[in-house]
């Protein structure tokens, strides 16, 4: 699991590795002790059974991504932060796209 404020709201949100769904869950912080309902995001292929999760600047644009380590596939999968604006509540930045697997 880790924390950063995904949608640059200055709330710490959530995000966990779900090792049986295939997914990475974000949970954007409401500001109130409570979360928003999770959103998934598959990273890599069916089956690659993310089991950690890191947030950093990888491109160095200012924006907070997700890279999960793929226990099945032997991979690591990004969920890039595309949106300029941010502003969409319960996503990552609001717009992602995902997917690059890479060994």
């Amino acid at each position: 699991m880790q924390s950063e404020t995904f949608n640059l709201d200055g709330k710490p949100d959530l995000a966990v590795a779900n090792f049986s769904s295939f997914t990475v869950s974000t949970l954007a912080n409401n500001g109130d002790g409570t979360f928003a309902a999770k959103v998934d995001h598959r990273i890599g292929a069916t089956g690659s059974a993310p089991s950690s999760v890191a947030v950093g600047d990888f491109n160095l644009d200012g924006k907070p991504y997700l890279a999960a380590a793929n226990y099945s596939s032997n991979t690591v999968g990004v969920v890039l932060n595309v949106s300029a604006a941010h502003r969409r509540h319960g996503n990552v930045g609001g717009t992602i796209t995902t997917r690059a697997a890479r060994p």
